[in-house]
């Protein structure tokens, strides 16, 4: 019998899929709820796992219950829900939330589940679903010390960076600083393309001459390659999770008087986005500027892969 901790999962989206994968893969006890993913949860079960029908029935047979969900309220529902995970888990228990959630939130869903004697760690990723994949996620953890050692080798199994970053809720506050981030190099990768674009030089130009220079950044090297490269933004961080986190981050930021002028401007960006093509990969906010130019930027390629 396996000496390892009955993991719950809940959330079988782009990331929670092929992190279930990962934990079957490395033989951990693995039970599924199929909250609006039956297929992906019954291929699971066919590779082993449990599969049930409410989170009740996975807490009863978990001693971890790990949640990808999209927001808050799913959050809470699956946990502290009428038909929630904490209603079955035994006292010493760890919920993980991997979600990306408002930090004010967090702490109130932890604060409940203390009281029921249920340990939780906000640990928000970084990385998107090839990542998730290959076990290269970052992972940004809050909460107490004790319980993220205790878990730590459930997060090496998803994580090649793997960091304790403070109290409950600081996980979610470096996710946020991350995707606020994000929302304002990937604006300024745009507009930079365009501007060279509309002045006669080619996208891949350009993005060659900033990956050598001070302008070098991640996106720019790779991700854009795979989505404004090739027009394929059928895979990735949907635009509106990035609106959501962007709302997220600014009202964080105003609740601890931090101006954050750059990020308010991004955040109106991807509500923009999120009207035009809510499900697409955040990155389609490149074509506003290929209408606003009149050309495309899809001159970008690169033999990099999406990581």
């Amino acid at each position: 019998m396996s000496t390892l901790p009955r993991i719950g999962l809940i959330g079988l989206g782009a990331m929670g899929a092929p992190m279930a994968q990962r934990l079957l893969e490395a033989g951990y006890p693995l039970t599924v709820n199929v909250y609006q993913r039956r297929t992906a949860a019954e291929a699971l079960a066919r590779q082993g796992a449990q599969m049930v029908e409410s989170p009740r029935e996975l807490g009863a047979r978990s001693d971890v219950v790990i949640t990808v969900v999209p927001d808050a309220p799913q959050v809470e529902e699956a946990l502290l829900g009428a038909d929630g995970a904490a209603h079955t888990l035994q006292p010493g228990s760890v919920c993980i939330d991997m979600s990306t959630i408002s930090p004010v939130a967090t702490r109130t869903i932890a604060a409940a589940l203390q009281a029921r004697q249920i340990a939780m760690l906000d640990a928000p990723i970084s990385g998107g679903p090839s990542r998730a994949a290959s076990g290269e996620l970052a992972i940004m953890i809050g909460g107490d010390a004790a319980v993220v050692e205790r878990c730590r080798p459930i997060f090496a199994v998803f994580g090649a960076k793997i960091t304790h970053v403070g109290p409950s809720g600081a996980g979610e506050v470096v996710k946020l600083c991350n995707n606020l981030a994000i929302s304002i190099i990937a604006m300024a990768n745009f507009e930079a393309l365009a501007l060279g674009v509309a002045n006669g030089v080619p996208a891949e130009t350009v993005r060659e001459v900033l990956l050598g220079a001070t302008g070098a950044n991640y996106l720019l090297e790779r991700w854009l390659p795979t989505t404004v490269g090739t027009g394929d933004y059928s895979q990735g961080f949907a635009a509106e999770l990035l609106a959501k986190d962007l709302a997220a981050a600014t009202a964080t930021a105003r609740a601890a008087g931090v101006p954050v002028l750059a990020g308010a401007l991004a955040e109106q960006m991807w509500v923009l986005q999120k009207g035009r093509a809510p499900r697409l990969d955040y990155t389609a906010l490149a074509t506003f500027y290929e209408d606003a130019i009149g050309a495309p930027l899809r001159t970008v390629t690169s033999e990099h892969t999406q990581e």
